[in-house]
C-alpha cells in the first residue's frame, strides 16, 4: 500500500437532486431499487424548497505531480 495519497474523490448530492424514484435508481432500506417515475413525481411535489445545485465558480488549479 502506498505511503502517500495521490488523489481523493468526494461525491455528494444536494437537497432535491436525487429523490426516491430517480431514473438513475435509488436506495431505500439498504437496497438499490430501479427507477419509478410515479414515485419521482410524488417526491418532487413534496419538496419544501427548490432543489440545490452546485456550480463551479472557482477555477481548478493545475498542478504538476512528480511521482518520485
Amino acid at each position: 500500500m502506498p505511503d502517500q495519497t495521490f488523489a481523493t474523490m468526494v461525491t455528494t448530492t444536494s437537497y432535491g437532486t436525487w429523490l426516491p424514484g430517480d431514473m438513475r435508481g435509488y436506495v431505500e432500506g439498504g437496497k438499490i431499487l430501479p427507477a419509478n417515475p410515479s414515485l419521482l413525481d410524488y417526491a418532487r411535489q413534496r419538496l419544501a424548497k427548490s432543489p440545490v445545485y452546485f456550480t463551479a465558480t472557482v477555477p481548478i488549479r493545475s498542478r504538476k505531480w512528480s511521482g518520485g
